[in-house]
């Protein structure tokens, strides 16, 4: 299976300046990329996360590969707040990657202020897909 790139603008047909990219992997592993955490960036991870829990009631996986980042916006972490709190969320196995301490830090007050979900923090991808893939066999037992 090929994989399949949307980015916000193909979604909401919209013109910003996003780094934001979605990826569906062959193993149905959904990859959230991110760049920055600008407003548009923001924005456009929020509007199509949001679209993914309110229509997707089935347990399912997500990646962010937040490797590119050097910091997260105080509205990036008001916003993943606001989304952790969605009725969904419990529905998705989230995989966080990223080696940069201040980014795991900002992940982890995300994760202390709004608890529930299954999310973990690696600095491999690897590793990441491996658990998501674990999780999904455990589910299906």
């Amino acid at each position: 299976m090929q994989n399949l790139v949307v980015t916000l603008t193909d979604f909401l047909m919209g013109q910003n300046n996003s780094t934001f990219r979605a990826t569906v992997r062959p193993d149905n592993i959904l990859v959230f990329t991110v760049g920055d955490t600008s407003v548009d960036t923001v924005r456009d991870w929020d509007r199509l996360v949001t679209h993914y829990l309110d229509e997707e009631t089935h347990l399912r996986c997500h990646m962010y590969d937040m490797r590119q980042l050097k910091g997260v916006s105080i509205f990036a972490v008001k916003t993943a707040i606001r989304l952790k709190n969605h009725p969904q969320v419990d529905n998705c196995y989230v995989a966080v990657v990223t080696n940069n301490s201040i980014v795991q830090e900002m992940v982890n007050t995300v994760l202390s202020v709004q608890p529930g979900g299954m999310f973990r923090i690696f600095t491999e991808e690897v590793e990441a897909i491996t658990w998501l893939n674990q999780q999904k066999i455990a589910d299906n037992q």
